[in-house]
């Protein structure tokens, strides 16, 4: 099975399934096109998931990490996880455990998978089984890495409107196999919940120009700020400081996060030629060594 299956091709290809991934986005673009009977019950089932998402954020904070929590309980999934942005501004708004944190990171420190596939190509990518040969060709650096944590099928859908693109929504299953017509439509619905909430949240922070980003947590600051500063030292533009960032955290098997917070500690320090490495001695600490 192709990993890279369109909109069309989904188990829940009807028009209001392609216009979640597609132009619409929002949710009242993704029951705009179904008609009669068929309209009424997306409108009562995406009624009833706003709900669940309601009542899950009640005790902690709305948003997102709700919305992944509720994705994973009716999709039937292991875990979740919203990505937002692009480039070096790229990161995890919400994850709902480690493993699914450790799949972004590893997706933004390779460059690939399918979190990069959804929002390049703009459509869902729906992969039931990790170890399908020619995924080996497509992904060489996350599929290998992705088996070896325990996770055997993903589900990536984009979280966008019309050319505006924020994110994607990412479903992490620890077996093989495809998600049900039922899970499919869930998740085409949860998405438009996603991408409401998220244009609710840039609306909120009055994020500059609107366009292609959200709103990112500490660990993607980091990132944002330790791209700069490798920027700086290298005296290289942002793209070919992030790609070092990048480089440097999957030469060392470290999280993207953990290798930003050395650089904006001091511990690393990039320098031409190089793939960054331990600063040198301070002053005072030469002293002590002599």
């Amino acid at each position: 099975m192709n990993p890279r299956i369109s909109p069309n091709n989904t188990p829940f290809a009807d028009a209001s399934a392609r216009d979640v991934s597609g132009s619409a986005g929002t949710l009242k673009g993704a029951l705009a096109h179904a008609a009669g009977a068929e309209q009424e019950e997306l409108t009562m089932r995406a009624a009833h998931l706003r709900q669940l998402v309601a009542d899950v954020a009640a005790p902690l904070k709305p948003g997102t990490d709700a919305l992944c929590r509720v994705a994973v309980d009716v999709c039937g999934v292991d875990c979740a996880a919203v990505l937002v942005g692009r480039g070096e501004g790229r990161g995890a708004l919400h994850t709902t455990n480690p493993t699914a944190a450790a799949m972004e990171d590893l997706q933004i420190t390779v460059g690939e998978g399918p979190c990069v596939d959804a929002w390049e190509t703009r459509g869902p990518v729906l992969t039931p089984d990790l170890d399908e040969p020619q995924l080996a060709d497509r992904w060489p650096g996350f599929a290998p890495l992705a088996r070896g944590a325990g996770v055997r099928a993903v589900f990536t859908f984009p979280l966008q409107v019309g050319a505006v693109r924020l994110g994607t929504l990412s479903l992490y299953r620890h077996q093989p196999g495809g998600l049900g017509q039922d899970e499919t439509r869930d998740a085409l619905l949860l998405t438009a919940i996603a991408l409401d909430q998220l244009l609710a949240l840039s609306e909120q922070a009055r994020v500059p120009g609107g366009h292609e980003f959200g709103v990112v947590g500490e660990d993607s600051l980091k990132v944002y700020q330790a791209t700069g500063m490798v920027a700086a030292q290298l005296g290289v533009g942002v793209e070919e400081a992030f790609a070092r960032l990048r480089g440097r955290a999957f030469s060392k098997g470290l999280p993207l996060s953990e290798v930003a917070a050395q650089v904006l500690d001091g511990t690393v320090v990039f320098t031409a030629g190089g793939d960054g490495g331990d600063a040198p001695p301070s002053a005072d600490e030469r002293d002590e060594d002599e």
